[in-house]
């Protein structure tokens, strides 16, 4: 039987491509990146774009960009050999730019400084056929692979930053912080192009990834310590309460196996199913003092072992200072204490619209319930006794939650 041995350069362009998908915050663009074929893809949409933007400014974006996609044209000449058996490596170089043009567009403001940023590694992008000639063997191999990860890096980057919540609306606030990455990976890239002109060996080919493998490791420590802060100074200065305690008083009140009956019954068994989604509402009703808060105990407790659950207890005692705008806080920093995505949505949004905009964090709420991986379930105990304008208004609020995203799933009484 024939051995079938694997090709080294392939499997290295492969593992970049492997980690690219895997770090793509949105899996359903791999697939629109694939159908890219090759650069007349790309000139197709910027034909387009000329098009219909003629006379606003966009032309000269447009010659901005040449430098850089002659050059990746040039790259792409070379290592057509080594990729050729898997077409997918190539729609990694064209896709990511054809989806950022077509999403910048209607956004000249990020528009502008997308075509700056590929204009800028357009100059100092190397002629690659002549480089061809200069580098032999392995190290020529080990730079194309260098720079083909770069390349990646720099979509990924690009690609997540518009995978953000309602991005166009607080750019201006988040695309500082974002060009710093930006700007430490176009660096590392400018520095591989000299590295690579300079006719490296492939050991400081070697030296030179793991130097760049290094400093993201230490962006990326740095910066989500720098967010976990940011987010544990909000949640203090919002200042939501998260209702552990009295989920917690109740646990160990309650007498052993109560909510059986409850566990069995077929309208919340129906609703427990994720797969259902027209079953929305699971309401339990009852006369005062029946137990019905030990029930949603439990019940957030069994959910909570299979589910994404988020719960509020409302209570006579504080009736005058629970609100609707309190509820859904609550509902929004417990969410966020497990997804860092959502806490760095909360860091970028609006402090002054959260803390005291009841539609705004209504919002937050719904973009979080209709982006997570998976159903949401939401417990709310004790409306009644709320005060009566404030139910109403939570009410509403949550009702046009369960409308707009179908894998939420509410329980109230």
């Amino acid at each position: 039987m024939a051995t079938v041995t694997a090709d080294p350069v392939l499997e290295a362009f492969d593992e970049a491509r492997r980690v690219f998908v895997r770090n793509l915050k949105n899996q359903q663009l791999y697939r629109e990146i694939r159908a890219t074929k090759s650069v007349n893809d790309v000139y197709a949409v910027t034909t387009r774009l000329q098009e219909s933007r003629a006379g606003q400014g966009r032309l000269r974006n447009m010659g901005k960009i040449k430098r850089f996609l002659d050059n990746l044209t040039l790259y792409v000449g070379v290592i057509e050999q080594f990729v050729s058996a898997k077409p997918e490596l190539l729609a990694l170089i064209w896709g990511p730019i054809k989806l950022l043009l077509m999403w910048s567009n209607e956004y000249f403001k990020i528009f502008d400084k997308i075509t700056d940023i590929l204009e800028e590694i357009g100059h100092f992008l190397p002629q690659f056929d002549i480089l061809k000639e200069v580098l032999e063997g392995e190290a020529f191999t080990a730079a194309m692979v260098l720079f083909f990860e770069d390349m990646l890096s720099f979509y990924l980057a690009m690609l997540n930053f518009f995978t953000k919540t309602k991005w166009k609306q607080i750019f201006d606030l988040i695309w500082p912080k974002h060009r710093v990455e930006i700007d430490l990976i176009v660096k590392n890239l400018q520095k591989h192009v000299n590295l690579i002109r300079s006719n490296a060996t492939v050991l400081e080919i070697q030296d030179a990834r793991k130097a760049r493998n290094e400093a993201r490791d230490h962006y990326e420590r740095a910066f989500a310590a720098q967010e976990h802060q940011n987010f544990v100074g909000l949640k203090e200065r919002i200042a939501a309460e998260l209702y552990d305690k009295k989920l917690d008083w109740f646990r160990y009140r309650s007498v052993a196996n109560c909510a059986e009956w409850l566990f069995q019954n077929g309208g919340f068994v129906e609703w427990l199913d994720s797969t259902k989604t027209s079953v929305s509402w699971f309401w339990l009703q009852g006369i005062p003092g029946a137990g019905k808060t030990y029930l949603a105990a439990a019940a957030i407790d069994n959910l909570k072992q299979q589910h994404r659950t988020l719960f509020a207890f409302a209570s006579y005692l504080n009736k005058n200072s629970l609100t609707a705008l309190s509820v859904i806080q609550s509902f929004i920093f417990q969410a966020a204490e497990a997804d860092r995505e959502f806490q760095s949505d909360l860091v970028e949004s609006k402090e002054r619209e959260l803390k005291g905009n009841t539609g705004y964090a209504a919002n937050m709420l719904k973009s979080y319930v209709k982006m997570a991986d998976g159903p949401t379930y939401i417990v709310m105990d004790g409306l009644d006794e709320m005060d009566e304008d404030e139910r109403q208004i939570l009410l509403w609020q949550l009702s046009d939650l369960a409308k707009h995203c179908p894998r939420g799933k509410w329980y109230q009484h």
